[in-house]
């Protein structure tokens, strides 16, 4: 065997090595990739609804007619999907009296969700909140100036508790609108579409089978023109 064959036998020994590690490669990036999605996927809940601060208890003592306490309440959609929230009010314990007359005010921006009496307010309308997104929810408990003195000094508690539900889980009353902004659409009025997370995977694919198939044909190249110069040999 001259220098001439060994050369061209190294290099059909480089390509091939080559070729397999463009195989290996076009088959392990496009699975560590869905790996990855799977992975992060699994660390973001579908629902996840999270509330500054996490419990929102309100306690009024020795309050006088005319007063008022204002508590702000950040609700942050941090999963993967949109949802409609809401809260219900429920007493805990002290002057039940007290708790049945105080006035309620619930605001969210320049919106306001209730205006009542305290007692009234059982549960807010479902309120849309798109995902990645933050409301400020400001609540105003007042003391109203009517009520006579036989109400100082008197203290009660009670509680609101947030809670989170997907589209198709709400249910809403007939002739009850979901407060808040409209849900985004696409054209025609669909939801808008989730991105294609697969092109990049697919792409990666066809860049491996285009190496290959270059590779391939090289290789076929090489080893016609071995023959060739064997056969014009003396």
């Amino acid at each position: 065997m001259d220098e001439s064959e060994r050369k061209d036998i190294d290099g059909m020994k480089k390509l091939l090595l080559t070729m397999v590690w463009v195989i290996l490669l076009a088959a392990y990036l496009p699975m560590a990739a869905l790996a990855d999605q799977t992975e992060a996927g699994k660390n973001v809940k579908e629902i996840d609804i999270t509330t500054v601060p996490e419990e929102f208890l309100v306690q009024v003592e020795n309050f006088k007619p005319g007063d008022w306490v204002v508590r702000e309440l950040k609700v942050l959609n941090s999963g993967k999907m949109d949802f409609y929230y809401s809260f219900e009010n429920s007493f805990l314990k002290g002057s039940e009296k007290l708790y049945n007359e105080l006035l309620l005010k619930v605001t969210s921006e320049k919106t306001t969700l209730f205006n009542g009496k305290l007692k009234d307010f059982k549960e807010l309308n479902p309120n849309f909140l798109a995902k990645g997104k933050t409301e400020i929810l400001t609540m105003t408990v007042e003391m109203p100036f009517e009520l006579g003195n036989e109400y100082q000094g008197l203290g009660t508690e009670f509680l609101f508790k947030l809670y989170a539900t997907g589209e198709e889980d709400i249910v809403i009353p007939p002739g009850d609108k979901p407060t808040g902004p409209s849900k985004p659409v696409g054209p025609g009025g669909n939801s808008l579409p989730l991105p294609n997370t697969a092109t990049g995977m697919f792409s990666l694919l066809a860049i491996g089978i285009g190496l290959v198939t270059a590779g391939g044909y090289l290789y076929i190249l090489s080893k016609k023109k071995m023959m060739k110069t064997g056969l014009n040999r003396p």
